[in-house]
């Protein structure tokens, strides 16, 4: 013999209840997508000071640009649901460079040669969004 179990019947309130929760999470495709292109300004967090790196990060190219090189310094952009990774190519005078970035609390490690200050591994840099400047 087969019991068949009558489940009561939600009440009206709870039904508009969850209605109304549920109305107001509007969400669309272009807010589970980074912006297309971003600028970040990012400094270190060593006690000596220095010259904050400039990045576009373009995420409709996969590309990112350091621009404020004496030569600008183009590289890859991967970016990913918790973090962007860059990867700078080797040019001369300067070897391949990774960065690995955060994408919520702008926190930035760098890895490549030169990047291991005094064996204290890789430099840790804080990252915050800027307006995208024009070039002069």
């Amino acid at each position: 013999m087969t019991t068949i179990k009558i489940l009561p019947r939600p009440s009206l309130v709870s039904v508009l209840v969850a209605t109304t929760a549920l109305g107001g999470c509007k969400l669309s495709a272009l807010d589970l997508t980074p912006p297309r292109v971003i600028q970040l300004s990012c400094s270190s967090t060593s006690a000596t000071p220095q010259t904050p790196m400039v990045l576009i990060l373009d995420s409709g190219q996969a590309s990112v640009v350091w621009v404020n090189r004496p030569s600008a310094r183009a590289g890859r952009l991967e970016v990913e649901a918790n973090v962007y990774r860059l990867d700078f190519p080797p040019v001369a005078g300067a070897g391949r460079l990774q960065a690995v970035i955060n994408r919520y609390d702008g926190r930035m490690a760098l890895s490549g040669p030169g990047t291991d200050v005094a064996g204290a591994g890789q430099p840790q840099m804080s990252c915050e969004v800027q307006p995208v400047q024009p070039k002069v």
